[in-house]
């Protein structure tokens, strides 16, 4: 299933590998896979740097 089985508080989730997607939480590949901008979701990365600022890793690998 797409979805985590709760809603976004605060714009949080506390499911894990779910983010929310307002007003749902999903599963993080399927908002990666949806989203138009590296910008949209704070697991995709343009560089070793913006997954620094990110918070997300030490590691970027490639994204179409």
């Amino acid at each position: 299933l797409p979805t985590c089985g709760e809603t976004c508080t605060l714009g949080t989730c506390y499911v894990p590998d779910c983010s929310c997607s307002w007003p749902i939480c999903m599963k993080n590949h399927i908002i990666a896979a949806n989203a138009k901008t590296v910008n949209e979701h704070r697991l995709l990365c343009t560089s070793h740097e913006d997954c620094f600022k990110k918070g997300t890793g030490n590691y970027c690998a490639s994204f179409p």
